[in-house]
């Protein structure tokens, strides 16, 4: 009998693995929530690019097609004291993880509008060998 009251003590203190952790409650330690996957900068293959009002539409080739992937805009340095000035930029792509091996080529918009460097209403994108005036108001 003392046995048979173990083994139902035991069975009752089991993990709850396989619940989603809605299921668990709120009240789990830092420890048993997952991992947030880290962004890491991946490589990618720049097809072309052309201003569209406050956006630069890219066309971008990548390996992957099972993960999440994001492409941002940088400054790669100053900007150039010229009439109109002058912004080099560089196109970021960063990942979470992407084990699969598809080629994906994609059109992406980014924003420009952080680029304004004139009161005038124009700057100068330099992005890799490409040279893009970028007009605004």
């Amino acid at each position: 009998m003392v046995s048979i009251v173990f083994i139902m003590g035991c069975w009752g203190c089991q993990n709850q693995k396989g619940l989603p952790m809605e299921a668990l409650g709120s009240e789990l330690s830092p420890s048993m929530m997952p991992p947030v996957p880290a962004w890491e900068q991946a490589s990618f293959e720049f097809i072309s690019a052309e201003v569209e009002g406050d956006s630069l539409r890219v066309v971008v080739q990548y390996g992957g097609g099972c993960g999440d992937h994001q492409f941002s805009l940088v400054e790669s340095g100053p900007a150039m004291k010229s009439l109109p000035p002058k912004q080099p930029i560089a196109l970021v792509h960063e990942t979470t993880g992407d084990p699969c091996r598809a080629l994906i080529e994609e059109t992406r918009m980014l924003d420009l509008s952080s680029f304004r460097r004139s009161p005038h209403g124009t700057t100068v994108i330099l992005l890799e060998s490409l040279i893009l005036p970028y007009s605004y108001d």
